[in-house]
């Protein structure tokens, strides 16, 4: 299925670029579908992570942070399979690294994110407190911490 208009794609066609290589094109699609319902983090959090792919790591700190403050519900339920967890562990060891001008706050608590999605408590919290030592006290941060506690 190839939809031929921007607006045909759903969040799906976008996963399924983002696992097939095609971060650039899958940030186009959650962009849009993002556009279409602002008040759903969904969409956000695929445009964060897609973005991160593509080597943009600070668009994707934003947009993951806009996901957790305004929908963190948004992050449970996401379906992984061998090939998204592999790229969400290399996500996460690219913000360790802390590369392209990102701060220690932001790269922790994307690490922090990716971890949620990986459904790895133990990193997740690890990360929430190292960024928490950085005094982010964000409500993206705290949001995500309560949904740690929560459902992990």
């Amino acid at each position: 299925y190839r939809p031929n208009h921007l607006n045909d794609y759903t969040m799906a066609d976008g996963w399924d670029l983002f696992r097939t290589e095609k971060s650039n094109t899958a940030m186009t699609v959650f962009r849009q579908l993002a556009r279409e319902a602002p008040h759903d983090g969904g969409p956000k959090i695929g445009y964060a992570i897609a973005a991160a792919d593509a080597g943009w790591l600070s668009r994707g700190v934003r947009a993951m942070r806009r996901a957790f403050y305004i929908d963190p519900d948004a992050a449970n339920g996401l379906a992984l399979d061998s090939r998204f967890e592999r790229k969400l562990n290399r996500l996460a060891w690219k913000y360790r690294g802390r590369s392209h001008g990102i701060s220690e706050k932001d790269a922790r608590f994307m690490q922090a994110s990716i971890y949620y999605l990986l459904s790895d408590k133990d990193a997740c919290f690890q990360a929430i407190e190292q960024s928490r030592k950085t005094r982010d006290s964000s409500q993206s941060t705290r949001n995500l911490y309560r949904m740690a506690e929560e459902y992990l």
